[in-house]
């Protein structure tokens, strides 16, 4: 009995070990996640200065996007994201109506260049192809209406600024 108290002690002491450490570096495997799934996913490598991930308090941020540019042209980026924040209220999280009383991004800077035919962004979207389903799905396999809805009461999207070199 007093063995079978142990094992039951020791797993409740490692599964609170874990939700703690867990909780500790959510910030930090945001912020790789991001890094890594972004290289993976656009081809190029992308790196972020910091996220926050509000576990509690329901706001997350980014700062410091940046996302290269295909090999072969001139900007070192494609698109720089100073910040970015996202506000939920977490209590509808469960329901069917998620609500996001803020969405903001700022000091965005995009590059977008064509070059020997090619384009940088459509680079980047062929990269990002690959993860298309080849097979279509049927339309009528969820009814419409179904799903989480998301309300969002406040869009800011400020400070950006798009240069364009697509001429041949």
């Amino acid at each position: 009995m007093k063995r079978i108290k142990k094992l039951v002690l020791a797993a409740v002491v490692l599964v609170v070990l874990v939700v703690v450490v867990a909780v500790l570096w959510v910030d930090r495997l945001a912020r790789l996640g991001v890094e890594k799934g972004g290289t993976f996913a656009f081809g190029v490598p992308t790196q972020l200065d910091a996220a926050s991930i509000g576990l509690v308090s329901g706001r997350s941020t980014l700062a410091g996007l940046d996302i290269a540019n295909p090999q072969g042209f001139e900007t070192p980026h494609l698109l720089k994201l100073n910040d970015a924040a996202l506000a939920v209220s977490l209590g509808s999280l469960t329901g069917d109506t998620v609500e996001i009383p803020e969405f903001s991004l700022s000091g965005i800077d995009v590059n977008l260049e064509r070059k020997a035919g090619k384009a940088n962004f459509k680079v980047i979207l062929d990269n990002l192809g690959r993860f298309e389903s080849s097979r279509k799905e049927p339309q009528d396999e969820k009814p419409a209406g179904e799903g989480k809805k998301f309300i969002i009461r406040e869009i800011i999207i400020k400070d950006v600024k798009v240069n364009l070199a697509l001429l041949p």
